[in-house]
């Protein structure tokens, strides 16, 4: 977001302006799905190292992939990004809570394009405010739809979260995948 504005602020102060490498980084996949495991696989291909939960379904797909099963502890002590794929937990706990978010690098950054509830959005936003993380990429939210939630606006404002309105389907192609599969299901449903 910073260098965008200064672009529309007609600056070119690339100097001022610091980004890190993904290759070397790690990259902690929370949901190892067919999402997680295509990310996982882009991650891969610009040198990221993976892993993800030792305790996964699909912990047998992530060691043929070659991605490294660790603790949730583990994963998020040594996570430069986690990246969340996966529903809701039971209840509507957030999986990334206060003590989860203490336990990550001060540099990491948080992707949740999974479920709003997964992440304690008040602790994430107190996490940020005190410079104990590095950044956030939100797709979902707890409370979606306008106006926002007063939680939620003053999380979108941070300077270090960028956030979308949770677009991650919204590309032709994945309405079109979308509607093939559910008249594929209502024609499957209806020929019983």
């Amino acid at each position: 977001p910073e260098a965008r504005d200064s672009l529309l602020a007609g600056k070119w102060d690339r100097a001022r302006l610091e980004g890190s490498s993904l290759c070397g980084k790690r990259l902690g996949v929370l949901g190892y799905g067919a999402i997680g495991q295509r990310v996982s696989e882009l991650a891969r291909a610009f040198g990221m190292h993976v892993c993800t939960l030792s305790s996964s379904s699909n912990a047998d797909k992530a060691m043929i992939h070659g991605v490294e099963l660790l603790s949730l502890g583990e994963l998020l002590s040594s996570s430069d990004v986690v990246s969340l794929h996966m529903p809701s937990l039971p209840g509507g706990v957030p999986l990334i809570d206060d003590d989860a978010l203490r336990v990550m690098k001060c540099t990491a950054i948080l992707v949740n394009t999974g479920r709003g509830t997964l992440v304690d959005e008040t602790a994430l936003l107190a996490a940020l405010e005190r410079g104990e993380l590095g950044g956030a990429g939100l797709d979902v939210f707890s409370r979606e739809g306008a106006p926002l939630d007063p939680r939620v606006a003053k999380l979108v404002a941070h300077p270090r979260v960028i956030a979308t309105p949770h677009t991650g389907g919204s590309t032709v192609e994945a309405r079109e995948a979308i509607s093939s599969e559910l008249a594929a299901r209502l024609h499957a449903a209806l020929s019983d």
